[in-house]
């Protein structure tokens, strides 16, 4: 009874063995992204409050939950994951579980062999054999290892990837909206324009009629009106574009919502954030998703380089069998029938020297184009940040130099208003000034715009870390 449960304890634990994966991962650096909810918090959603729009913030949001390519992207790091765990189980034991019947059949009894008659009766043999087979690849070389902490980079690389599409995705998200916005009081600026032209229009052709404008004035006011058609056109067009990405972006079908049902907010609404950086740290730089996914991909070459130098080092395996052997099925686990044996192999590959070379002169190059790449993604980031803080400084000018033609533009157009109020000028003396003011309007839309893709720009260049 008691060799029975011994027995019975031995094939459990056997089964549990075989069957189920060691929980443990390969070292990572500290800091290093290992769920989605880290995912979501290095998006900085308390940084996209700063626009005053919440309406923003609820597309990102359903932009992240929602969103295709980062579902991809989450599933690349899945899979890495699991290459991981697949390459960990190399570094332990392989145990392999036999049950092996036997049955020998003996000539009949008178029967012809090749060396003569036989006589007797057939007498039959079986072996029933349980043989536990163990096997364990001694990592003296520490290839196994360095193979998991390779795999461990890759799964880095790809985490960061995930991360820069996180960042990209809001960017876009926010971009695509922010021009909608935009859009939005172009188009009621330039409607506003159509219908001066319109008016002009109609005062040109009445004075035409009477003699009191000349067929060239005619000509150049309908022009001006099919051009200011031309352009509000032109505006739509832009704007459904942009509805058309911001719906694809946030996981959501163009054909199931028209645009006029898109919600949205107000571009005057929409707040500045004029805090702008005089010097980055390099610190918040080196933290850019390219930056770390290029760094891992550094290590993950140099550890390729050492394991092809450990590829001249034989390997060096323990092994072992125990089991039980017996003729009656009864008796397979009586101990007195039981097996064992042990060793222990070096093996190493012979007339392979040339190949293992060429291998390791490849790692090299591998690992030198990856430390030149590596270099040329700082320098390309430390070039994105400079741009777009010299951008976002500019075209804070810029928008500033607008408010104030504006306010100049607005000052005229009272004036004019109190010379046609007083009967001093008709009313088409004071078209063109109310054009001038809404293209000014426009163009103020248009840099407050080009200012907040600037901040878009900036947070991307910073990783998310403005």
């Amino acid at each position: 009874m008691i060799k029975n449960k011994i027995i019975a304890i031995f094939l459990s634990l056997m089964l549990f063995f075989m069957y189920s994966a060691p929980v443990c991962y390969a070292a990572t650096s500290k800091g290093r992204i290992s769920n989605e909810n880290d995912y979501v918090a290095d998006v900085n959603l308390d940084w996209w409050k700063n626009f005053n729009d919440p309406l923003l913030v609820e597309y990102i949001d359903k932009a992240i939950k929602s969103n295709y390519d980062l579902k991809r992207a989450f599933l690349r790091v899945s899979a890495s994951r699991a290459k991981v765990k697949e390459s960990l189980g190399a570094e332990f034991p392989q145990l392999t579980l036999l049950a092996n019947f036997i049955r020998i059949n003996p000539p009949f009894a008178g029967e012809n062999t090749s060396s003569g008659t036989t006589s007797g009766a057939r007498d039959f043999q079986n072996f029933f054999t349980v043989p536990l087979f163990a096997n364990y690849e001694v990592d003296l070389w520490r290839k196994n290892r360095k193979a998991t902490l390779a795999e461990g980079e890759k799964l880095e690389t790809e985490r960061q990837s995930a991360r820069a599409t996180y960042i990209l995705l809001t960017t876009e998200v926010a971009s695509a909206y922010f021009n909608i916005l935009s859009l939005d009081r172009l188009i009621e600026l330039q409607q506003m324009i159509v219908n001066l032209e319109t008016q002009n229009l109609e005062i040109i052709r009445a004075n035409y009629g009477i003699g009191l404008a000349a067929a060239d004035e005619l000509f150049t006011a309908e022009k001006s009106l099919a051009e200011a058609d031309k352009i509000l056109t032109e505006l739509d067009k832009q704007r459904e574009i942009f509805i058309n990405q911001l719906l694809v972006l946030t996981g959501q079908s163009p054909e199931a919502v028209k645009s006029p049902e898109l919600s949205r907010n107000s571009m005057n609404k929409i707040e500045l954030i004029e805090e702008i950086y005089d010097e980055v740290p390099s610190d918040i730089i080196m933290t850019r998703p390219d930056i770390l996914g290029a760094e891992a991909e550094l290590k993950n070459a140099k550890i390729n380089v050492s394991l092809a130098r450990k590829d001249f080092l034989p390997d060096i395996n323990l092994f072992g069998i125990f089991g039980f052997n017996s003729n009656a099925f009864e008796r397979v686990f009586n101990w007195e029938n039981y097996l064992a044996s042990v060793g222990t192999s070096l093996i190493g590959k012979l007339f392979t020297g040339g190949q293992r070379r060429a291998r390791l002169k490849q790692r090299k190059f591998e690992y030198e184009q990856m430390l030149q790449s590596y270099q040329q993604t700082i320098l390309t980031s430390l070039q994105e940040v400079n741009d777009s803080l010299y951008s976002l400084k500019n075209d804070l000018e810029i928008y500033k130099d607008d408010i104030d033609r504006l306010s100049f533009e607005s000052a005229n157009l009272n004036l004019v208003n109190i010379r046609y109020e007083k009967g001093l000028v008709s009313y088409k003396d004071t078209i063109q000034p109310q054009k001038n003011l809404i293209l000014l309007e426009q163009d103020l839309i248009q840099s407050k715009t080009g200012y907040l893709i600037d901040s878009l720009n900036l947070y991307k260049a910073l990783g998310g870390k403005y």
